[in-house]
């Protein structure tokens, strides 16, 4: 077994911004038992992530390591499923879903969909049930065996649970850190 770290750069138009595009990305951990299954579990990472985000939202870049070693085994353009699915306008890029993975109903981790959330899933400062019950959906794929999701140290969830309420992330204004690419070749 090998714990290995995934490293999904996405980008998104930023109208308001500095620069035409806001970047940031997901982190995915996976227990990874052959090394021939990574580009399965790195086509099956992006789907789900494609699953999670707005179409407008690239997914850009992709690096790959092993958690124990630091090496990089994958460091490049993402070249399978490259913008989300979902189609509707959305108010602010801030607008984030967050899902807690729990394990024996202890959180180990989160996750934070970054879609960003589009007007028809917003109810004032909710979801709408329906909304809530996709992210629940695709939130339940960090729980199938096929893809083998863990924490960095290899334990794995049993359970999640999305908030029912809209998130913001915190953006860094000031900085050129959200307007510039995070991985590089």
């Amino acid at each position: 077994m090998a714990v290995y770290r995934f490293d999904l750069q996405m980008r998104i138009p930023w109208a308001d911004g500095p620069q035409p595009y806001y970047y940031w990305t997901n982190l995915y951990y996976g227990d990874i038992r052959d090394p021939d299954d990574l580009d399965n579990w790195q086509f099956g990472t992006q789907t789900i992530a494609s699953l999670m985000h707005n179409v407008s939202a690239r997914q850009d870049w992709v690096r790959i390591s092993i958690v124990s070693s630091g090496t990089v085994v994958a460091n490049n353009v993402a070249s399978w499923p490259v913008n989300g699915t979902l189609t509707a306008e959305y108010p602010a890029i801030e607008n984030t879903v967050f899902v807690k993975l729990l394990k024996e109903g202890r959180q180990i981790g989160y996750k934070r969909f970054r879609s960003p959330v589009m007007i028809g899933h917003i109810d004032g400062d909710r979801l709408t049930p329906t909304a809530h019950a996709y992210y629940t959906g695709v939130a339940e794929n960090f729980l199938e065996p096929l893809y083998r999701f863990c924490t960095v140290d290899g334990v794995f969830p049993d359970a999640v649970s999305v908030s029912p309420y809209i998130h913001s992330w915190q953006m860094r204004h000031g900085t050129k850190r959200s307007a510039r690419r995070r991985l590089h070749a």
